[in-house]
């Protein structure tokens, strides 16, 4: 255990029972304000990628690249027949 986390553990240990729900529903806001941030920056990643997608450009021709590769693979082994 880290420090830190003993730490956060012992004042959690010396606060009033009465008082428990408050730091709870607190703890709460903090987490969900760190899982909304790490969704922004998600959201910032997506961002960037769909900005990146307007670049890209559909090729007009359709490419049979089994065709293309049994072409090619042809011309090279021409010779060896």
């Amino acid at each position: 255990m880290t420090p830190s986390r003993a730490q956060a553990i012992g004042i959690v240990e010396q606060f009033p029972e009465e008082h428990l729900s408050i730091l709870i529903q607190n703890l709460q806001y903090l987490r969900s304000m760190y899982v909304s941030h790490e969704e922004q920056e998600l959201t910032k990643s997506m961002q960037a990628f769909q900005n990146l997608q307007k670049y890209r450009k559909e090729s007009i021709k359709q490419h049979n690249y089994t065709d293309e590769l049994s072409d090619i693979l042809e011309e090279r082994y021409e010779s060896l027949s």
